[in-house]
């Protein structure tokens, strides 16, 4: 989570890092993604797949950070990942 505050040295918000997670893979999604790395005939469908299972990992791992700092969806503006497990 990343809180901004004005700056009197920034005409614009400064950013910085308040709290972060990190959520292991499961066994199973490692395998999926290592999976990927070698061609088959359903890399579509299993980049698919094993895209949803990294969304709901990442989904879990920010209601997780929410509720452990007591603060609401509401107050999120934005969820930044750097979108690769």
């Amino acid at each position: 989570m990343v809180s901004t505050s004005p700056s009197p040295a920034l005409p614009t918000r400064t950013r910085q890092t308040a709290w972060a997670r990190f959520a292991p893979l499961s066994h199973d999604l490692r395998q999926q993604l290592l999976d990927l790395c070698s061609p088959g005939s359903d890399e579509l469908y299993l980049a698919g797949i094993a895209g949803n299972a990294w969304a709901r990992l990442a989904a879990s791992g920010v209601n997780q950070l929410l509720q452990q700092h007591q603060v609401s969806c509401e107050q999120v503006s934005a969820i930044g990942s750097h979108g690769r497990p």
